[in-house]
């Protein structure tokens, strides 16, 4: 697990620096930021017979390098890594997901952005409890709804929906989050 997180830190931190690059050209631009959710997962076969488990504290990063169509209106991609878990005393459930999102960028004035996004998602799930361990990685789709607030030129906070279904499983997950993102320039 701290050797993934090593490696999504890496490609972020990379992105961004590529981003950075070309977003002074005005030919893209760019952002990272970090949010704090919290996450339902629902599984239709979790242990126990439990079917919604909350995780509190998700946090999550991404990258994003878009291209402006127009003053108002940018389209891109992102990668996002995310990790958080819920423990209790005869079960604890840990989940990591990976998305691969294209986003759309739509700037109704010079600090308010909105956004929405889609994609495919790899989920890791792990599941321990009294009688057995199960851990899997489950292909699914996501989409995500939210709004960014320009604090500074380079820097500002987000609020955020974000939504996945797993294949396979009848499963799915959904939070609200909040987060910071510092933006290319």
């Amino acid at each position: 697990m701290v050797r993934k997180l090593i490696a999504i830190v890496l490609v972020i931190t990379g992105l961004g620096a590529f981003a950075d690059e070309f977003a002074y050209t005005g030919a893209l631009e760019g952002e990272t930021g970090v949010k704090l959710s919290s996450v339902w997962v629902t599984i239709s076969k979790l242990e126990g017979g439990r079917s919604t488990v909350r995780i509190p504290d998700f946090l999550s990063m991404y990258g994003y390098i878009g291209s402006k169509i127009n003053p108002n209106l940018s389209v891109g991609a992102s990668l996002e890594m995310g990790a958080g878990a819920s423990m209790e005393p005869s079960y604890g459930l840990f989940y990591n997901p990976f998305d691969i999102n294209a986003v759309v960028n739509l700037k109704p004035s010079r600090n308010l952005r909105l956004f929405a996004g889609a994609g495919l998602s790899f989920n890791n799930i792990k599941e321990n409890s009294a009688n057995s361990k199960k851990e899997r990685i489950i292909p699914g789709v996501h989409f995500s709804l939210g709004g960014k607030i320009n604090i500074s030129p380079s820097f500002g906070i987000l609020l955020e929906y974000k939504g996945r279904m797993l294949f396979g499983e009848d499963t799915i997950a959904h939070g609200v989050g909040v987060g910071v993102y510092m933006l290319a320039r």
